[in-house]
């Protein structure tokens, strides 16, 4: 059988009782193993799980700014998408006809556009990049922070640099 209405998923905004949207599930729970960081850095499990958290809260924000981005080049002017749930796991657009009024060319476009979004999602969790994106920042460094980059005097300095005293941390 193939894609059906009653396949695509719905998420009620403002509550349960609001209004149902068509959504996406994008909840992850496959985060790669802290074991992987502190291999590749040799660094502590204490560093390596700040780094870990560093880059999920940072694959985060990048995640919902380019998959708004997608479902505006998707479907056109006239449509929002934002996160929605407790934990912030659905993918909510508003902006299209109800779903009872589709037809099968509306259908498959929100099917592409979950294909997409999935992809997207797995791309986002991927071993390889998580990796790269800590060694970017440096963040599986002892004295890293979240924001690891400032400008000062002209250049670019990562703070994991910058001497500090003992007593200020």
């Amino acid at each position: 059988m193939g894609y059906r209405k009653s396949d695509v998923q719905t998420h009620n905004a403002g509550g349960y009782n609001g209004p149902r949207y068509p959504a996406v599930n994008v909840k992850y729970y496959d985060w790669p193993d802290i074991d992987a960081i502190i291999e590749r850095f040799k660094c502590s499990r204490e560093i390596a799980e700040r780094a870990a958290q560093w880059a999920w809260e940072s694959a985060q924000e990048q995640f919902w700014e380019t998959e708004t981005e997608y479902a505006t080049e998707h479907f056109g002017r006239g449509v929002d998408a934002y996160s929605a749930g407790r934990s912030g796991g659905w993918l909510v657009v508003v902006g299209l006809p109800d779903i009872e009024y589709w037809d099968a060319l509306d259908l498959a476009k929100w099917r592409g556009f979950e294909s997409g979004v999935k992809r997207s999602v797995k791309a986002w969790a991927e071993l390889e990049p998580i990796l790269d994106t800590i060694d970017a920042n440096r963040w599986a460094e002892e004295t890293s922070e979240r924001y690891n980059f400032t400008d000062k005097d002209g250049a670019t300095v990562c703070l994991a640099d910058v001497e500090r005293c003992a007593h200020c941390g």
